[in-house]
């Protein structure tokens, strides 16, 4: 229940689709179906939802009245895009967007789209399709191993992983695209000791490295 103030109206907000963001003078306010209560006062009201055209209009509040919107969205044209890979439980990327893990059925909007699929341990592989509207595209994706790949662990978990001086991320975690040969390997935390080393990485090959930090 919404309750209503001295001065303020009420309005409810609904739509064809499920689920669309209500966004009033441009701040989200939630999801409909949404009940609001409001100054007076004329207020720019925005529902949107993804693969949608964003509905836009503008109302007048009263105080002490309630008002009803329906936002009849339309859906945008898209087509559709089905992407597997070997290994599966690949990140598939579009224009540089999560979407999901291999196999998946996408629905794109039409147009030239950026596919991107990544997995830990492999080298990434990059298309430029062309998606066409009520059209199904199929991409099937072999990964090949990464040149060189290295996990990192430490005890504790949750050091910052440095290799060849750049930072990679927090342990644990699989660092690819490494060059074969030794790289140096930092790990650091707070009220640890830095611990610093080489490590000889080798294509095609389960390199890891398990390092213990002392305590400061």
């Amino acid at each position: 229940m919404v309750l209503t103030r001295v001065g303020e109206g009420n309005l409810n907000i609904n739509s064809n689709a499920n689920n669309a963001e209500v966004y009033i003078n441009n701040k989200l306010q939630g999801i409909t179906p949404k009940k609001l209560s409001l100054k007076e006062g004329v207020y720019d009201i925005k529902v949107r939802k993804n693969g949608y055209s964003d509905f836009f209009t503008s109302k007048l509040i009263k105080a002490g009245q309630k008002e009803n919107l329906f936002a009849n969205l339309k859906l945008k044209d898209v087509g559709f895009l089905y992407v597997e890979s070997m290994p599966e439980q690949a990140k598939i990327f579009v224009n540089n967007k999560y979407q999901g893990e291999t196999p998946n059925l996408l629905s794109l909007l039409i147009g030239t789209q950026e596919i991107r699929i990544e997995k830990d341990g492999y080298s990434s592989k990059k298309y430029n399709l062309n998606i066409e509207k009520d059209q199904r595209e199929d991409l099937l994706v072999k990964l090949e191993f990464s040149l060189g790949a290295l996990l990192v662990t430490s005890n504790p978990v949750g050091s910052k992983i440095y290799i060849d001086g750049e930072y990679k991320g927090i342990t644990p975690k699989i660092i690819t695209d490494l060059s074969e040969g030794p790289h140096t390997l930092k790990l650091t935390k707070e009220y640890y000791k830095d611990k610093l080393g080489t490590v000889e990485v080798k294509r095609n090959y389960p390199n890891s490295a398990l390092w213990s930090l002392e305590r400061i």
